[in-house]
């Protein structure tokens, strides 16, 4: 898997994994909008500093992508991975390597809905992977 930043090339792809049924349910922000909407919120937040975007591509498909937020709480970080690429390992593959990419940082926080045990186990993996590593 390679990590590339997203651009607005990839406002489809992301709206297709984030408004995704499975996604949409799990998400904390369950309003759907048109993809015209999104792609104008997704511009804009391309045009923040404080907003990242990353993807995941296996061969010629990309799989995941990860967000980091800079806040004042830290780095808040989510991942979704799109609905064709789902239990395949993907989303622990991309972010680990976006963290990565990103760089260090002091605070890693994610909010996840309490039945949504995929991202809990991600984070979970992520985390203890990234502990383990040497310094």
């Amino acid at each position: 898997m390679i990590i590339l930043p997203c651009d607005i090339n990839d406002a489809q792809f992301i709206y297709d994994c984030r408004y995704d049924p499975v996604s949409n349910a799990n998400s904390t922000i369950q309003t759907i909008p048109t993809f015209d909407e999104h792609k104008n919120w997704f511009e804009k937040k391309l045009n923040d500093p404080s907003f990242r975007y990353y993807k995941g591509r296996v061969v010629n498909s990309d799989v995941a992508f990860v967000r980091f937020v800079d806040n004042d709480e830290g780095i808040e970080v989510s991942i979704c991975t799109h609905p064709k690429f789902r239990r395949l390992g993907f989303a622990k593959e991309a972010l680990y390597k976006a963290i990565k990419i990103r760089g260090e940082f002091d605070k890693m926080y994610s909010t996840i809905k309490i039945q949504n045990l995929a991202s809990y186990k991600t984070f979970a993996f992520v985390s203890k992977r990234l502990y383990e590593e040497p310094k």
